[in-house]
C-alpha cells in the first residue's frame, strides 16, 4: 500500500512538472511573438518618422511625414550655383543631405561614361573603374550605405550635412548630445535610413552619367542647375584656382560640358519624361521663391515649412539678388570674359545668355543676366529667314 501511494505521488508530480514546462514554453512562446509584432510595429514607425535627438533636453522626439515625396540629385558645374537649392531642399525636417561626396576623389575633375575628363583642360582619360565608384559613392547614399562613403566626408562636409557652418558646435550638440566618445559621425549618417528623401548635391557628374541613376533608382529626380560660364570662370579667378593650363583651356573644359550635358538633357527628358528640371541659377539668384517652389512641385515637397528655410532664402538673396548676381559683370577683368567668350560664344544663345563685345557692353545693366523668351525665338527665326519685315 505504501509503495502505491508513493507511485501515485510521484505520477502526480511527474503530470505537474510537465505541466509546468509546458506552461513555461507557451509563455515564452508569447512573450517571443510578443516581441516579433513590437519589432515589426517600431519597424513600421521608423519607416514613417524622422528621429531627432536634442542633447539639451536629452529627448527623442519623433517627427511625422509624407513618405510620397522624391529622392534628388542636383547636377551642376563647381561654383555654378548647386549649393542654396540643394541646402533648401535637404535641410528640413526628416530629409537627409549630403553635400558633394565626390569631392575627395576629384577635386578638379568630373566623371562622364568611361571617362575621367578634367575641369582645367579638355584632356579625358578613359577608364573601367573610376566613373563606376563615382556612381557608386552617389548611389550608396540613397541606399543609405554609409560604410561605402563615409570615408569620403570631411568635417566641412558633414557640417553641411547638420546646417549652418556658424553654429557647427551647437548642431553638433543638438544633434549627438554632449557626450564625447559618441561616434557623431555614424549618428549623424544613420537618420538616412529614417529619412523621407535623400537629396545629393555633386556637381562631379555629368548628366550622361548621372542618367544611369534614373534606371536603378526610380524614385529619383535630377535637378539640372546652368549658370553663366563667365560668372563660373570669375568665380574660379576669386577662388584662386591653379589654371596650369591656362584660362582659355580652362573655359574651353567648362563649356564643352555645357554643351554635352544640354545635348544629354534632351535625350534624357525623352527617355524619362517628368525626372529631370532644367533651372537656371539667374532664375534663382533674381525670384528665389518663385523658382525654388517650381523645384518643389517638381520633386513633390510641400512649400516653404518653417522658418529654417525663410532664412536661407535672405541669406541667399541678401548675396545673390539681381544686382549682386550680376556683379561679375562689373569687375570680371575683360581678360576672363574674352577667353570664355572664345570658347562658349556658340552656347550664349541656346542658354539665352547675352553676348558682351566689349566693356561697355559688360555693363551696360539694361542688358539682364538671360535674355527674355520673345527675344531669342525672334532671332531664331530672323537667321532662318522667318520673321522678317
Amino acid at each position: 500500500m505504501p509503495e502505491t501511494a508513493f507511485f501515485v505521488r510521484r505520477t502526480i508530480m511527474r503530470i505537474l512538472s510537465l505541466q509546468t514546462i509546458r506552461l513555461k514554453y507557451l509563455m515564452f512562446v508569447a512573450v517571443l511573438i510578443f516581441l516579433i509584432m513590437f519589432v515589426i510595429r517600431i519597424k513600421t514607425t521608423m519607416e514613417k518618422t524622422y528621429i531627432g535627438y536634442d542633447g539639451r533636453t536629452n529627448q527623442i522626439h519623433l517627427l511625422s511625414f509624407n513618405k510620397t515625396m522624391n529622392d534628388v540629385l542636383l547636377i551642376g558645374y563647381v561654383m555654378g550655383g548647386t549649393v542654396f537649392p540643394a541646402e533648401v531642399l535637404g535641410m528640413r525636417s526628416g530629409h537627409f543631405y549630403v553635400h558633394q561626396p565626390l569631392h575627395k576623389i576629384a577635386k578638379y575633375q568630373y566623371f562622364r561614361p568611361g571617362l575621367v575628363c578634367s575641369m582645367m583642360d579638355m584632356r579625358c582619360n578613359a577608364t573601367n573603374v573610376a566613373d563606376v565608384e563615382a556612381l557608386g559613392v552617389v548611389k550608396a547614399v540613397y541606399q543609405c550605405d554609409n560604410t561605402r562613403y563615409r570615408g569620403h566626408l570631411r568635417m566641412w562636409q558633414l557640417r553641411k550635412l547638420i546646417g549652418d557652418q556658424s553654429s557647427w558646435q551647437e548642431n553638433l550638440e543638438e544633434h549627438c548630445g554632449n557626450t564625447q566618445n559618441v561616434d557623431c559621425r555614424g549618428r549623424l549618417l544613420s537618420q538616412c535610413s529614417h529619412s523621407v528623401s535623400k537629396v545629393v548635391n555633386t556637381p562631379r557628374l555629368s548628366l550622361s552619367l548621372a542618367s544611369r541613376l534614373l534606371q536603378q533608382l526610380p524614385n529619383l529626380k535630377i535637378i539640372h542647375i546652368l549658370r553663366d560660364p563667365r560668372a563660373i570662370m570669375y568665380a574660379y579667378l576669386r577662388a584662386k584656382w591653379p589654371f596650369h593650363s591656362g584660362k582659355l583651356n580652362t573655359s574651353r573644359s567648362l563649356c564643352q560640358r555645357l554643351k554635352d550635358d544640354l545635348a544629354d538633357s534632351a535625350l534624357i527628358k525623352k527617355a524619362h519624361p517628368g525626372r529631370i528640371l532644367t533651372v537656371f541659377h539667374e532664375h534663382l539668384a533674381t525670384s528665389p521663391e518663385q523658382t525654388m517652389q517650381k523645384i518643389f512641385d517638381f520633386v513633390g515637397y510641400p512649400g516653404y515649412d518653417d522658418g529654417v528655410m525663410q532664412k536661407k532664402f535672405q541669406e541667399f538673396f541678401h548675396g545673390n539678388s539681381t544686382l549682386s548676381a550680376g556683379l561679375w559683370r562689373k569687375h570680371a577683368p575683360w581678360s576672363v570674359i574674352s577667353v570664355t567668350n572664345n570658347a562658349c560664344a556658340n552656347r550664349y544663345r541656346s542658354l539665352g545668355l547675352p553676348g558682351f563685345v566689349n566693356r561697355q557692353d559688360l555693363s551696360n545693366n539694361s542688358i539682364p543676366l538671360l535674355l527674355p523668351i520673345s527675344y531669342i525665338t525672334s532671332n531664331r527665326l530672323k537667321k532662318s529667314g522667318f520673321g522678317k519685315e
